[in-house]
């Protein structure tokens, strides 16, 4: 109303690059690297690096299909920090280790999907975080999908929150993560795919790990 024109810009990008051998049908191992930036999560730069091992309940061949996979990783995370954190640091690095169980089902009137996921720092036995999350795909026609998504998580391992109050701009537009013990969300939407539903399957191991 007092012709005050405001801009607020949220970056953020990342990067990864996994190396995956399968050792047999149900098997595989993998290293992962990885690198990110969040002006929403307070990290000016963070890298990362993990090894995993996945079994896949059925063969490899059937990846396109369907999939139920359990997988474990364990790895490090480095963080450098815009601003001093509630725990008054600005950099730290923390090992990690992740627990994931996934199963995925491609049909020909759509897909069902869902993951459970359980991270925690080993620093610290008190930070971590589990989530569930699920995804349903119904075909309605000849490429076009209906999508239905949902998550539910336990958030107890937000290490990057910056110490102090976020302005009243900063919520609105959200400008920075807030701290939060439960996260809830869930989506519908319609999707249209060219080609074959299969045709962004390259290769499925460690998918899950991002």
């Amino acid at each position: 109303s007092d012709s005050t024109e405001s801009r607020f810009v949220r970056r953020s990008f990342d990067a990864n690059l996994k190396v995956v051998r399968s050792i047999s049908d149900h098997w595989s191992v993998g290293a992962r690297v990885a690198s990110a930036q969040s002006d929403f999560r307070n990290i000016d730069a963070s890298a990362s690096m993990d090894l995993s091992a996945e079994y896949n309940y059925f063969p490899w061949a059937e990846a396109t299909s369907r999939q139920l996979i359990a997988l474990v990783a364990i790895g490090g995370r480095y963080n450098d920090y815009q601003e001093v954190t509630i725990r008054d640091l600005t950099t730290e690095l923390r090992p990690i280790a992740r627990v994931i169980v996934a199963g995925e089902s491609r049909q020909a009137w759509g897909t069902v999907d869902a993951s459970l996921r359980y991270a925690r720092y080993l620093h610290d036995t008190k930070t971590y975080s589990v989530s569930f999350n699920g995804r349903t795909s119904l075909r309605l026609s000849r490429g076009l999908s209906l999508d239905l998504r949902g998550e539910a998580a336990r958030v107890k391992d937000q290490l990057y929150l910056p110490r102090g109050d976020a302005t009243d701009e900063e919520v609105l537009t959200r400008q920075r993560s807030l701290a939060t013990a439960f996260r809830l969300n869930g989506s519908i939407g319609l999707s249209f795919t060219f080609g074959s539903i299969y045709n962004s399957i390259v290769n499925p191991r460690l998918e899950e790990l991002r």
